[in-house]
Order: C-alpha cells, then sequence, then structure tokens
C-alpha cells in the first residue's frame, strides 16, 4: 500500500463502507470502522472473537474508553483527532494494545484508511488489524535465549582461560542478562551446619546484603535447605505465596525486600550439597523462564568444576574432561579446531548428532561444508590476529539447511595449543 491509498472517497452513509457484512466476516484479521468522535461504527467477526464481545454491545461505544488499556487511551485518543482535524496525516500501519472484555491485552498491528464522504469530508476510519501478540513473543524468547546463550559463551571462557576467574564479574554478567536485581553464592561448611554469603552482585539502587548473611545457622531455614538438599530447585515466583513451613526463610527474604527469586544448588560429582546460587528480584513478582533456570543451572555446573579442579589440582585430563562437560552443557552447536591443520578436536553432541557421524579427527571444511579445500568465509585469520576478541557473524549452513549466529574466538587447549572455539546458535524461521 502506498501513501494515497489512505485517502478512499465513499459515498452514502458510514456503514456502507462498500463491502457486505458477510465479507467482513469472513475476513482473517480484525476490521473496525470508527466515526469522527471514535465510536464504533462497525466491526466484524474476527474483531469480536478477539475484543470478547459482540456488535450489539460494541456499536456505539467509545473505541478507546472501551477496547484500549487506561495507560494508551489518551495518548492514542489525542492522536486519532489530530487526523480527523487534519494536523497529522494517517499513517499506513501502527501498532498499539487492546484490552478484552475479560482483561487481556493483545498486540495489534493496523493498516488503516481515510473514510470521505463525496464532497471530501472525513467521515471516520476504518482499520485492520493482526493479533500479533504471540508473535512479538516468539520474537523476544528468541532474542532473550540469544543474549543468554552470548552470556554463557562469556562466562565459559572467563572459567576456562582465567586461572582466577572473577566470579563477582561473572554474577554481573548473568544479573544483567537476566535482568535482576542481585546474584549471588552461598557456601556451606562445618559439615552442613553453617553457610556464608561468598560472592555477590547488585544492580544500582539495590542494597547489597552480602554482610548481614555470614555464618548463618543452616537449621533455622528447614524448608530451604531441605529442598536443596534434595537437589531440587528453588523457584518462587512471588515471595507472598510461600507456604507455612516456609516462614523463617519468608521473613529473611521480606526483610531483604525480596518479591521475586530462582535458586539452583551447586553439587559435587558425588551429588553433595555444597552451596547455592541464585537470583533476586526486588522490584516485582515474575515467572521464571526455562532458559532462565537454565542459564543458572550452567553457570553452577561451570563454578562447581571449576572449585573442584581447582580443589584437587587434577592431571591435564581431567582439565580437558573439564573443558568438555562445559562445552556439552551448553545446549547450542559447539565445535572446537586447530586452526593451522583444520583438524577437528571437539563437538558436542548436538553437532554430532546432526552430523550422526563422528567428527573428532577429521578435517573441519570437508565435514562440515562437504569442501576440498578451506572455506573462503573461514574466520581462522581474523581471530588468530585479536586472540582475545570474539568475532561474531550469520551463516546459511548448506549440508543442514540452517541458518546460525556464530560466535568464533581462539582459546588455549589443556595441551597449551590455541585453537579456534566456535558456538552457532541456530536462528533459523
Amino acid at each position: 500500500m502506498t501513501k494515497h491509498d489512505n485517502n478512499n472517497e465513499i459515498g452514502g452513509p458510514l456503514s456502507a463502507v462498500g463491502m457486505t457484512e458477510k465479507l467482513l466476516d469472513i475476513a482473517g484479521v480484525m476490521i473496525v470502522v470508527l466515526d469522527t468522535k471514535g465510536d464504533i461504527a462497525l466491526l466484524n467477526r474476527k474483531a469480536e472473537k478477539i475484543l470478547d464481545y459482540t456488535k450489539e454491545i460494541l456499536i456505539g461505544k467509545n473505541w478507546f474508553d472501551t477496547c484500549l488499556p487506561k495507560d494508551e487511551q489518551k495518548i492514542v485518543k489525542d492522536y486519532f483527532f489530530d487526523i480527523i482535524s487534519g494536523k497529522q496525516e494517517m499513517p499506513e500501519s501502527m501498532e498499539n494494545c487492546i484490552v478484552s472484555r475479560n482483561g487481556k491485552q493483545r498486540l495489534i498491528h493496523w493498516k488503516n484508511n481515510i473514510l470521505k464522504d463525496e464532497s471530501g469530508v472525513i467521515i471516520g476510519i476504518l482499520s485492520s488489524g493482526e493479533d500479533i501478540t504471540e508473535k512479538r513473543k516468539a520474537e523476544e524468547k528468541l532474542k532473550a535465549n540469544l543474549k543468554i546463550q552470548r552470556s554463557l559463551a562469556e562466562i565459559s571462557k572467563l572459567i576456562i582461560t582465567d586461572r582466577t576467574p572473577d566470579i563477582n564479574h561473572i554474577l554481573k554478567i548473568i544479573g544483567k542478562t537476566i535482568n535482576v536485581n542481585r546474584v549471588y553464592i552461598f557456601k556451606l561448611r562445618d559439615n552442613f551446619k553453617k553457610m556464608d554469603n561468598t560472592h555477590e552482585w547488585c544492580a544500582p539502587r539495590t542494597e547489597p546484603q552480602i554482610d548481614n548473611l555470614q555464618d548463618m545457622d543452616n537449621v533455622q531455614f528447614p524448608w530451604w535447605m531441605q529442598k536443596l538438599k534434595n537437589g531440587e530447585n528453588i523457584v518462587i515466583e512471588d515471595v507472598n505465596s510461600l507456604p507455612v513451613n516456609a516462614s523463617a526463610e519468608k521473613e529473611l527474604l521480606e526483610s531483604q525486600k525480596i518479591r521475586s527469586l530462582l535458586v539452583v544448588p551447586f553439587q559435587s560429582k558425588a551429588g553433595t550439597l555444597t552451596g547455592f546460587m541464585g537470583f533476586d528480584d526486588t522490584n516485582d513478582v515474575r515467572e521464571w523462564s526455562d532458559e532462565d533456570i537454565q542459564a543458572l543451572k550452567v553457570i553452577c555446573e561451570m563454578l562447581q568444576m571449576y572449585w573442584e579442579g581447582k580443589e584437587t589440582k587434577k592431571t591435564l585430563d581431567f582439565e580437558r574432561e573439564q573443558l568438555l562437560s562445559i562445552f556439552e552443557s551448553i545446549s547450542e552447536i559447539i565445535y572446537v579446531s586447530d586452526p593451522q591443520t583444520y583438524e577437528i578436536l571437539f563437538v558436542n553432541d548436538k553437532l554430532k548428532n546432526a552430523f550422526n557421524e563422528e567428527l573428532i579427527g577429521k578435517i573441519c571444511y570437508k565435514e562440515l561444508q562437504g569442501l576440498d579445500s578451506p572455506c573462503d568465509f573461514c574466520t581462522n585469520e581474523i581471530i588468530l590476529k585479536d586472540k582475545n576478541k570474539e568475532y561474531q557473524w550469520e551463516y546459511h549452513n548448506p549440508t543442514l539447511n540452517r541458518d546460525y549466529m556464530i560466535t568464533d574466538r581462539i582459546i588455549r587447549w589443556p595441551d597449551g595449543r590455541d585453537v579456534r572455539f566456535e558456538i552457532a546458535i541456530d536462528i533459523s524461521e
């Protein structure tokens, strides 16, 4: 639709807009006609279904007062009257929320046309609307997941390559990614009788709690500790909804102004509880997504492996096992290759299953791309120039027929070599 299409000359009364009600009702989108006062003159069956109203109830009612969220009513209504008066041009399309009779909000993408009578006087606006609520949620979920995977890759690199990684910096990375107010680690001691808050990151304007959470008696929090000993995650969407047998925990959380939280246990290889790591939201209650929980679990596993490796001072073989175990815990495609020989040194199960064959020891460009010589788009030269910097790019793999957001960087392999580390996130539609 071009801009000049927005002004349609029509004749007759407003109810006769050049189409029958039957035609309107078979349309797959909402159709709404407003008169110059913003009152509903006509709507189709799809609009009735989305709004959860019948035509008989809505015809004659003001659209803005009845069908828009209260916080959007004035600004949208003012914009409408500016269009009717000629102060503003009618946009070809726009997005805004509507409210159904049951109070649920839906995001609608509108296409608009000005209606005029035979003399050219504006008599109303015709709009067709597509409900894009679920589409937008899916887009936002994909963006959030991509952001989490990038942060996990960054944290993995810090733990793998730094002999003494900055734990508080790791907490900051994931805290900002998940958009929480506080991230913290507790360690158990004295045969599980005591616990201490050992690390903490707080968002701006969030009060730190670490000094108040030292030398705590675990016996005071039986509900909390039993869940962690059982290997359970503690997922609290609303602190006010905690059960009666968690009254001590509720009192402590409320004293810290926590509205919602997520906690995951640290467990040794033997399955012993060694501590826990958590997210706090002090602003509002929230629903913790599977991606939030998985991100916290992966970081707990990484840190637990790091601490165990540091304490036991295992050999080179253990370091390699630790490294590969971390790679396997990440849900996206990962592989490692020698940038000089192109030999594949590691692939995780996600990539191995995609090709359904053993890839380690083979040549990357032959097995992954089906080529006889190195890829002309190979990023080895780029990442070797600056070994401390990652390189991101998008690529369509013709062998798998999938689109990927790829992050490449150089890491130190357990045998001392500089190798190519690649994580590929599937962004195919």
